[in-house]
Protein backbone atom coordinates (compact mmCIF):
# COMPACT_ATOMS: atom_id res chain seq x y z
CA UNK A 1 0.00 0.00 0.00
CA UNK A 2 1.55 3.29 -1.10
CA UNK A 3 -1.37 5.62 -0.44
CA UNK A 4 -4.96 5.81 0.73
CA UNK A 5 -7.66 7.53 -1.29
CA UNK A 6 -10.75 8.95 0.36
CA UNK A 7 -13.75 8.72 -1.93
CA UNK A 8 -15.75 11.90 -2.38
CA UNK A 9 -18.56 12.50 0.06
CA UNK A 10 -21.96 11.44 -1.21
CA UNK A 11 -24.71 13.88 -0.37
CA UNK A 12 -28.34 13.12 0.38
CA UNK A 13 -30.55 12.45 -2.61
CA UNK A 14 -33.53 14.68 -3.15
CA UNK A 15 -36.93 12.95 -3.51
CA UNK A 16 -36.79 13.01 -7.29
CA UNK A 17 -33.24 11.62 -7.47
CA UNK A 18 -34.09 8.94 -4.90
CA UNK A 19 -37.18 7.92 -6.87
CA UNK A 20 -35.11 7.68 -10.04
CA UNK A 21 -32.47 5.60 -8.25
CA UNK A 22 -35.09 3.26 -6.80
CA UNK A 23 -36.73 2.90 -10.21
CA UNK A 24 -33.33 2.11 -11.73
CA UNK A 25 -32.79 -0.52 -9.05
CA UNK A 26 -36.18 -2.08 -9.71
CA UNK A 27 -35.47 -2.17 -13.45
CA UNK A 28 -32.04 -3.69 -12.84
CA UNK A 29 -33.49 -6.37 -10.56
CA UNK A 30 -36.19 -7.20 -13.11
CA UNK A 31 -33.57 -7.42 -15.86
CA UNK A 32 -31.48 -9.63 -13.61
CA UNK A 33 -34.40 -12.02 -13.07
CA UNK A 34 -35.17 -12.13 -16.78
CA UNK A 35 -31.57 -12.87 -17.71
CA UNK A 36 -31.33 -15.61 -15.09
CA UNK A 37 -34.42 -17.23 -16.58
CA UNK A 38 -32.77 -17.05 -20.00
CA UNK A 39 -29.71 -18.77 -18.55
CA UNK A 40 -31.89 -21.59 -17.22
CA UNK A 41 -33.57 -22.01 -20.61
CA UNK A 42 -30.21 -21.94 -22.38
CA UNK A 43 -28.85 -24.61 -20.02
CA UNK A 44 -31.86 -26.85 -20.73
CA UNK A 45 -31.53 -26.31 -24.49
CA UNK A 46 -27.80 -27.04 -24.39
CA UNK A 47 -28.35 -30.27 -22.44
CA UNK A 48 -31.03 -31.40 -24.89
CA UNK A 49 -28.85 -30.58 -27.90
CA UNK A 50 -25.94 -32.48 -26.36
CA UNK A 51 -28.10 -35.57 -25.78
CA UNK A 52 -29.49 -35.35 -29.30
CA UNK A 53 -25.99 -35.11 -30.74
CA UNK A 54 -24.91 -38.20 -28.79
CA UNK A 55 -28.00 -40.12 -29.97
CA UNK A 56 -27.40 -39.21 -33.62
CA UNK A 57 -23.72 -40.10 -33.36
CA UNK A 58 -24.75 -43.52 -32.06
CA UNK A 59 -26.86 -44.13 -35.19
CA UNK A 60 -24.02 -43.29 -37.59
CA UNK A 61 -22.37 -46.72 -37.31
CA UNK A 62 -25.63 -48.51 -38.13
CA UNK A 63 -26.15 -46.35 -41.21
CA UNK A 64 -29.65 -45.45 -40.14
CA UNK A 65 -29.18 -41.69 -40.35
CA UNK A 66 -28.24 -39.31 -43.13
CA UNK A 67 -25.07 -37.24 -43.00
CA UNK A 68 -27.10 -34.03 -43.13
CA UNK A 69 -28.90 -35.04 -39.94
CA UNK A 70 -25.57 -35.60 -38.18
CA UNK A 71 -24.25 -32.22 -39.29
CA UNK A 72 -27.46 -30.57 -38.17
CA UNK A 73 -27.22 -32.14 -34.71
CA UNK A 74 -23.63 -30.97 -34.30
CA UNK A 75 -24.57 -27.48 -35.45
CA UNK A 76 -27.46 -27.22 -33.00
CA UNK A 77 -25.29 -28.48 -30.12
CA UNK A 78 -22.61 -25.91 -30.88
CA UNK A 79 -25.18 -23.12 -31.23
CA UNK A 80 -26.77 -24.08 -27.93
CA UNK A 81 -23.42 -23.90 -26.13
CA UNK A 82 -22.72 -20.47 -27.63
CA UNK A 83 -26.17 -19.25 -26.60
CA UNK A 84 -25.53 -20.51 -23.07
CA UNK A 85 -22.20 -18.66 -22.90
CA UNK A 86 -23.88 -15.47 -24.12
CA UNK A 87 -26.66 -15.81 -21.55
CA UNK A 88 -24.20 -16.34 -18.72
CA UNK A 89 -22.26 -13.24 -19.77
CA UNK A 90 -25.48 -11.22 -19.83
CA UNK A 91 -26.24 -12.51 -16.34
CA UNK A 92 -22.89 -11.26 -15.06
CA UNK A 93 -23.58 -7.85 -16.58
CA UNK A 94 -27.02 -7.73 -14.98
CA UNK A 95 -25.58 -8.67 -11.58
CA UNK A 96 -23.01 -5.89 -11.89
CA UNK A 97 -25.68 -3.33 -12.77
CA UNK A 98 -27.70 -4.29 -9.70
CA UNK A 99 -24.63 -3.94 -7.47
CA UNK A 100 -23.84 -0.51 -8.91
CA UNK A 101 -27.35 0.86 -8.31
CA UNK A 102 -27.52 -0.61 -4.83
CA UNK A 103 -24.12 0.84 -3.99
CA UNK A 104 -25.24 4.32 -5.04
CA UNK A 105 -28.23 4.06 -2.70
CA UNK A 106 -26.32 2.52 0.20
CA UNK A 107 -23.61 5.26 0.10
CA UNK A 108 -26.14 8.09 0.27
CA UNK A 109 -25.09 10.55 2.96
CA UNK A 110 -21.83 8.76 3.78
CA UNK A 111 -18.38 10.31 4.07
CA UNK A 112 -16.97 8.06 1.35
CA UNK A 113 -14.84 4.96 1.49
CA UNK A 114 -11.10 4.77 2.13
CA UNK A 115 -9.50 2.99 -0.81
CA UNK A 116 -5.96 1.56 -0.52
CA UNK A 117 -3.71 2.27 -3.51
CA UNK A 118 -1.52 -0.76 -4.19
CA UNK A 119 1.76 -0.61 -6.10
CA UNK A 120 1.74 -2.78 -9.24
CA UNK A 121 5.48 -3.53 -8.88
CA UNK A 122 8.06 -4.03 -6.18
CA UNK A 123 10.49 -1.18 -5.66
CA UNK A 124 10.92 2.18 -3.98
CA UNK A 125 9.16 5.51 -4.38
CA UNK A 126 11.26 7.67 -6.69
CA UNK A 127 9.03 10.72 -7.00
CA UNK A 128 5.87 12.02 -5.37
CA UNK A 129 3.73 14.14 -7.69
CA UNK A 130 0.92 14.85 -5.22
CA UNK A 131 2.58 15.79 -1.94
CA UNK A 132 -0.41 17.48 -0.32
CA UNK A 133 -3.99 16.36 0.17
CA UNK A 134 -6.28 17.33 -2.65
CA UNK A 135 -8.75 16.15 -5.23
CA UNK A 136 -7.30 13.72 -7.78
CA UNK A 137 -8.76 12.70 -11.10
CA UNK A 138 -8.85 9.28 -12.69
CA UNK A 139 -5.54 8.62 -14.46
CA UNK A 140 -3.66 11.35 -12.58
CA UNK A 141 -0.11 10.25 -11.65
CA UNK A 142 0.51 10.24 -7.91
CA UNK A 143 3.82 8.41 -7.48
CA UNK A 144 6.70 7.14 -9.57
CA UNK A 145 7.95 3.75 -8.40
CA UNK A 146 11.02 1.91 -9.66
CA UNK A 147 13.32 -0.96 -8.83
CA UNK A 148 16.87 0.38 -8.25
CA UNK A 149 18.26 -3.11 -8.79
CA UNK A 150 17.22 -2.96 -12.45
CA UNK A 151 18.69 0.37 -13.51
CA UNK A 152 19.12 1.32 -17.15
CA UNK A 153 21.17 4.16 -18.59
CA UNK A 154 19.70 6.58 -21.14
CA UNK A 155 22.17 8.66 -23.14
CA UNK A 156 21.53 11.33 -25.76
CA UNK A 157 23.73 10.65 -28.79
CA UNK A 158 24.28 12.98 -31.75
CA UNK A 159 22.51 11.58 -34.78
CA UNK A 160 25.73 11.79 -36.81
CA UNK A 161 27.28 9.37 -34.32
CA UNK A 162 24.15 7.32 -33.60
CA UNK A 163 24.10 6.11 -37.21
CA UNK A 164 26.89 3.67 -36.33
CA UNK A 165 25.28 2.51 -33.07
CA UNK A 166 23.55 -0.86 -33.16
CA UNK A 167 21.62 -2.88 -30.63
CA UNK A 168 24.03 -5.19 -28.81
CA UNK A 169 27.05 -2.87 -28.96
CA UNK A 170 29.28 -2.97 -25.89
CA UNK A 171 29.36 0.12 -23.68
CA UNK A 172 31.85 1.39 -21.10
CA UNK A 173 30.42 3.73 -18.46
CA UNK A 174 32.92 6.09 -16.85
CA UNK A 175 32.86 8.99 -14.39
CA UNK A 176 29.88 7.51 -12.60
CA UNK A 177 31.24 8.34 -9.16
CA UNK A 178 32.65 4.95 -8.22
CA UNK A 179 35.89 3.14 -8.83
CA UNK A 180 36.74 1.91 -12.31
CA UNK A 181 34.21 1.67 -15.10
CA UNK A 182 30.94 -0.19 -15.58
CA UNK A 183 29.99 -2.51 -18.41
CA UNK A 184 26.82 -2.25 -20.42
CA UNK A 185 25.18 -3.17 -23.69
CA UNK A 186 22.92 -1.20 -26.03
CA UNK A 187 19.37 -2.49 -25.60
CA UNK A 188 17.36 0.07 -27.58
CA UNK A 189 18.10 2.86 -30.04
CA UNK A 190 14.97 4.95 -30.35
CA UNK A 191 13.69 5.36 -33.92
CA UNK A 192 13.07 9.12 -33.69
CA UNK A 193 15.44 11.97 -32.86
CA UNK A 194 14.75 15.27 -31.11
CA UNK A 195 16.19 18.77 -31.22
CA UNK A 196 18.20 20.15 -28.32
CA UNK A 197 20.43 23.14 -27.79
CA UNK A 198 24.08 22.87 -26.78
CA UNK A 199 25.82 24.98 -24.14
CA UNK A 200 26.95 27.30 -26.95
CA UNK A 201 23.38 27.76 -28.17
CA UNK A 202 23.75 25.56 -31.25
CA UNK A 203 20.80 23.37 -32.20
CA UNK A 204 21.63 19.67 -32.31
CA UNK A 205 19.77 16.56 -33.38
CA UNK A 206 20.10 13.77 -30.86
CA UNK A 207 18.59 10.34 -30.31
CA UNK A 208 18.14 8.42 -27.07
CA UNK A 209 20.03 5.17 -26.61
CA UNK A 210 19.04 2.85 -23.76
CA UNK A 211 21.87 0.85 -22.18
CA UNK A 212 21.41 -2.27 -20.10
CA UNK A 213 23.87 -2.54 -17.21
CA UNK A 214 25.78 -5.81 -17.00
CA UNK A 215 27.49 -5.33 -13.65
CA UNK A 216 25.86 -6.59 -10.47
CA UNK A 217 24.05 -4.13 -8.18
CA UNK A 218 26.88 -4.59 -5.68
CA UNK A 219 29.49 -3.50 -8.26
CA UNK A 220 27.60 -0.26 -8.92
CA UNK A 221 26.55 0.43 -5.35
CA UNK A 222 25.54 4.06 -4.89
CA UNK A 223 24.38 4.57 -8.47
CA UNK A 224 20.72 5.54 -8.47
CA UNK A 225 17.93 7.01 -10.55
CA UNK A 226 18.77 10.27 -12.32
CA UNK A 227 22.54 10.10 -11.70
CA UNK A 228 25.00 11.33 -14.33
CA UNK A 229 27.38 9.00 -16.17
CA UNK A 230 29.43 9.16 -19.35
CA UNK A 231 29.07 6.39 -21.91
CA UNK A 232 31.53 5.13 -24.48
CA UNK A 233 29.77 2.99 -27.07
CA UNK A 234 31.98 0.58 -29.00
CA UNK A 235 30.77 0.70 -32.60
CA UNK A 236 33.89 -0.95 -34.07
CA UNK A 237 37.14 -2.50 -32.87
CA UNK A 238 40.51 -3.55 -34.24
CA UNK A 239 43.47 -5.39 -32.74
CA UNK A 240 47.21 -4.89 -33.28
CA UNK A 241 46.96 -1.42 -34.81
CA UNK A 242 49.23 1.63 -34.58
CA UNK A 243 47.60 4.38 -32.51
CA UNK A 244 48.35 8.06 -32.02
CA UNK A 245 46.93 10.26 -29.23
CA UNK A 246 44.10 12.49 -30.40
CA UNK A 247 45.84 15.43 -28.71
CA UNK A 248 48.69 15.13 -31.26
CA UNK A 249 46.40 15.50 -34.29
CA UNK A 250 45.45 18.69 -36.09
CA UNK A 251 43.73 19.50 -39.34
CA UNK A 252 45.91 20.18 -42.38
CA UNK A 253 43.76 21.14 -45.31
CA UNK A 254 41.29 18.33 -45.89
CA UNK A 255 43.37 15.79 -44.00
CA UNK A 256 45.05 15.16 -40.68
CA UNK A 257 48.64 15.73 -39.65
CA UNK A 258 50.95 15.49 -36.64
CA UNK A 259 54.42 16.65 -35.66
CA UNK A 260 56.98 13.90 -35.25
CA UNK A 261 60.36 14.53 -33.59
CA UNK A 262 63.38 13.45 -35.61
CA UNK A 263 66.90 14.34 -34.49
CA UNK A 264 65.54 17.11 -32.25
CA UNK A 265 63.58 18.73 -35.07
CA UNK A 266 59.78 18.83 -35.46
CA UNK A 267 58.60 17.43 -38.78
CA UNK A 268 55.04 17.69 -40.00
CA UNK A 269 53.72 14.45 -41.46
CA UNK A 270 50.42 13.82 -43.21
CA UNK A 271 48.42 10.96 -41.74
CA UNK A 272 45.80 8.56 -42.97
CA UNK A 273 43.54 7.63 -40.09
CA UNK A 274 41.25 4.68 -39.52
CA UNK A 275 39.13 4.08 -36.44
CA UNK A 276 38.89 6.94 -33.96
CA UNK A 277 37.71 7.56 -30.43
CA UNK A 278 38.05 10.58 -28.11
CA UNK A 279 41.45 9.38 -26.84
CA UNK A 280 43.28 7.99 -29.86
CA UNK A 281 43.09 7.25 -33.57
CA UNK A 282 44.30 4.38 -35.72
CA UNK A 283 47.18 5.34 -38.01
CA UNK A 284 47.07 3.61 -41.38
CA UNK A 285 49.99 5.54 -42.88
CA UNK A 286 52.36 8.40 -42.01
CA UNK A 287 53.84 7.10 -38.74
CA UNK A 288 55.79 4.08 -37.59
CA UNK A 289 55.91 2.27 -34.31
CA UNK A 290 58.29 4.07 -31.94
CA UNK A 291 57.93 7.52 -33.51
CA UNK A 292 57.80 10.38 -31.01
CA UNK A 293 54.95 12.85 -31.60
CA UNK A 294 54.22 16.24 -30.05
CA UNK A 295 50.95 16.46 -28.14
CA UNK A 296 49.04 19.73 -27.91
CA UNK A 297 51.32 21.52 -30.40
CA UNK A 298 51.15 25.31 -29.95
CA UNK A 299 51.65 28.17 -32.39
CA UNK A 300 55.41 28.09 -31.75
CA UNK A 301 55.67 24.62 -33.27
CA UNK A 302 56.22 24.48 -37.01
CA UNK A 303 57.94 22.24 -39.47
CA UNK A 304 61.69 22.44 -38.79
CA UNK A 305 61.42 23.90 -35.29
CA UNK A 306 63.99 22.75 -32.75
CA UNK A 307 62.42 20.86 -29.87
CA UNK A 308 63.64 19.41 -26.62
CA UNK A 309 62.03 16.35 -25.12
CA UNK A 310 60.88 16.79 -21.55
CA UNK A 311 61.08 13.89 -19.11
Amino acid sequence: VVAHLNAMEVGLLDPRARAQAEASLAAAVASQARVRAEVARAETAAQFAEREQARVDGLVNSGGVARAVVDRAHYEATSAQEALSSARFAARVADHEVRVVRASLSREGTDGDVLPLLSPVEGVVLRVFAESAGVVQAGQPLLEIGDPRRLEVVVDVLTTEAVAVEVGDSVELVRWGGEGSLRGRVRVKEPSAFTTRSALGVEEQRVRVVIELQDTPEARAGLADGYRVEARIEVDAADDVLRVPSSALFRDGDGWAAYVVRDGVARKVALTLGLENPDAAEVQSGLHEGDVVIVHPGDSIHDGALVTRRP
